[in-house]
């Protein structure tokens, strides 16, 4: 009977221990199911230095991204940190030990290794755009500065533990330390540096913060720096990192995170003035550029949409080419006495406009809704182009002055235009290749349909150019064989655009409206070609004016129909 006791017991406590095993498998199943719980619903994070009040936006974003995603992580109250971290690194060290669950900060391929980034620029790029902390009385230093080599015989202010360090030095910049965030105002005042750079989401705030006790700072008037400086969330927790993920996509897709970054930059980028700014772009060695997220549209910000920038920029640029080729055209007509006010009134427009538009493409311009350029092989080239432009636009100046055209300036002329339109159809293919990488169209096709058929402007242009110069004896075998290259490149564009070409890289007009108007380009051409073919096959060409008369009219109707089709594709592209 003993002995059946035992057993019981034995067996009970056997049963006893079965059922204590197996809810300690289901609660370890259940707190790593769900890490969250083991958090006590809160996610910490760093408390920035007080005097820094640039912080609140970024903060709103971190509470909208846990709401959002309430329903399928738990609740989470997202709450500061006891502890004030004053520098970027302490509050890194505080995540990376696990005091606290999140920081804010620049990219870079360390802490990418070390932290789990959400790589989702919360600044949409624009922390990147840095304008200038200066004293006062040095503005008239930086009025003088066009290119980055200028801005190098500045010394340059930061923090001690500032990331942007790296960047300036490798830039080339000498760069000046403070051991804090405020000692970096307060060493500017004291002469220690000349200028401070600081992202337009800080500067303005900061200026006010430290205007009563530094009186002598401002923000510089004309220069933006530009280097990519995206900033993420970074945790140490990878399922936190994924729920942060899941609500920034979230409120990227319902809008609320551009109803946030709206609030906070909208004002900032128009009180800023960036597209009034003269861009200077360096590169950053401390971000991995093939890890950004640049194929992802919606999360950076752009003055004007993607889209609606390229088919502008190369609309325009391409209007450069026929620009340069009306101006001479209209010199020439000048020359031969020829509807002479007419002439001088279009080489006053055409000369004017070339100059607004080579300004607008190189620092941005709101009125033809052009952003500053950023790419350093663009901007190289522009000022390849406005080197030439300077000496050429003086010479036009000094013919509507006078209005009359010397023999010099039309030998001048008539070699510096085509040194401007070479320069300026790289600068078209330059933008032409960058469109192409940013994926600015649904159609590849259209960029370059885009591109050819402005060109078809300039040729427009060329060609009638290069039968006045013919007609006047100037150079008469070289301009007709060039007037023969001319000629028979506009003629294979347009059988291209009509038809398609594979080496134009040009589909057949699938639309009936741009068909329409290709035919109606090519009926007027048919009437314009033989004319030109004469010349081009005379041994000895002789020319009546009113002949001359009716080519000046008839290029400027070939010109107006090309310039519809050039609008249609833009259209397209759109």
């Amino acid at each position: 009977m003993c002995y059946k006791k035992i057993a019981h017991c034995y067996r009970k406590k056997v049963k006893q221990v079965k059922i204590i095993k197996n809810s300690i498998i289901f609660c370890l199943f259940f707190f790593l199911a769900f890490p969250l719980c083991a958090t006590d619903n809160k996610l910490e994070y760093c408390v920035p230095n007080k005097l820094d009040k640039t912080q609140g936006y970024i903060i709103k974003l971190l509470k909208h991204a846990m709401k959002v995603t309430n329903q399928e992580y738990g609740t989470i109250d997202v709450v500061p940190h006891g502890q004030v971290a004053d520098s970027i690194s302490r509050r890194i060290r505080q995540v990376v030990r696990g005091k606290v669950s999140v920081v804010w900060a620049v990219t870079s391929p360390e802490l990418e290794k070390e932290l789990v980034p959400v790589r989702i620029p919360l600044h949409k790029g624009v922390y990147g755009f840095r304008l200038f902390l200066i004293k006062k009385k040095d503005q008239p230093h930086f009025d003088q500065v066009t290119k980055i080599r200028g801005l190098r015989d500045f010394i340059i202010g930061q923090a001690h533990d500032s990331r942007e360090i790296e960047i300036l030095e490798y830039a080339g910049f000498n760069v000046e330390k403070s051991s804090s965030y405020d000692g970096t105002f307060k060493m500017l005042t004291h002469n220690r540096f000349d200028c401070l750079p600081k992202s337009i989401s800080e500067i303005f705030i900061e200026l006010e913060q430290f205007s009563k006790q530094l009186p002598s700072l401002k923000i510089e008037d004309n220069l933006l720096l530009y280097y990519h400086q995206p900033v993420y969330f970074f945790f140490k927790d990878k399922m936190l990192a994924k729920r942060a993920n899941a609500g920034l996509e979230k409120m990227i897709k319902d809008g609320s995170f551009d109803d946030y970054f709206n609030a906070q930059y909208e004002n900032l980028l128009v009180k800023a003035n960036v597209a009034g700014r003269r861009i200077l772009r360096i590169e950053s060695p401390i971000i991995e550029t093939h890890s950004l997220p640049v194929h992802r549209k919606e999360f950076w910000h752009s003055i004007v949409d993607a889209d609606e920038c390229f088919k502008v920029i190369i609309n325009l640029s391409g209007k450069q080419r026929m620009l340069t080729q009306k101006m001479s055209k209209d010199i020439l007509l000048i020359s031969g006495g020829i509807d002479v006010e007419s002439s001088l009134k279009s080489l006053k427009e055409s000369s004017g406009l070339f100059d607004q538009i080579l300004k607008g493409l190189r620092n941005g311009s709101k009125k033809l809704h052009l952003p500053p350029t950023m790419n350093n092989d663009i901007i190289m080239q522009l000022d390849k182009v406005e080197a030439l432009w300077k000496p050429f636009y003086d010479e036009i100046k000094a013919i509507i002055q006078s209005g009359k055209v010397t023999a010099d300036q039309v030998s001048g002329i008539s070699q510096e235009n085509i040194s401007i339109l070479e320069e300026v159809d790289k600068c078209v293919w330059l933008y032409e290749a960058e469109s192409g990488k940013v994926g600015v169209t649904h159609d590849p096709f259209l960029a370059s349909a885009i591109n050819l058929a402005g060109r078809q402007r300039m040729l427009s242009q060329k060609m009638t150019k290069e039968y006045l110069l013919v007609a006047y004896k100037h150079k008469v075998l070289e301009n007709q064989l060039l007037l023969q290259q001319t000629h028979s490149l506009f003629d294979h564009t347009l059988n291209g655009l009509i038809y398609g070409d594979a080496i134009l890289h040009l589909k057949s007009a699938e639309k009936p409206h741009i068909l329409k108007q290709l035919l109606k380009i090519r009926t007027l051409w048919n009437k314009f070609k033989p004319i030109l073919e004469e010349v081009t096959g005379a041994v000895m060409p002789d020319y009546k004016l009113e002949v001359i008369e009716s080519i000046a009219v008839l290029n400027l109707q070939l010109l107006n129909e090309v310039e519809i089709a050039v609008e249609m594709y833009e259209q397209e592209a759109g």
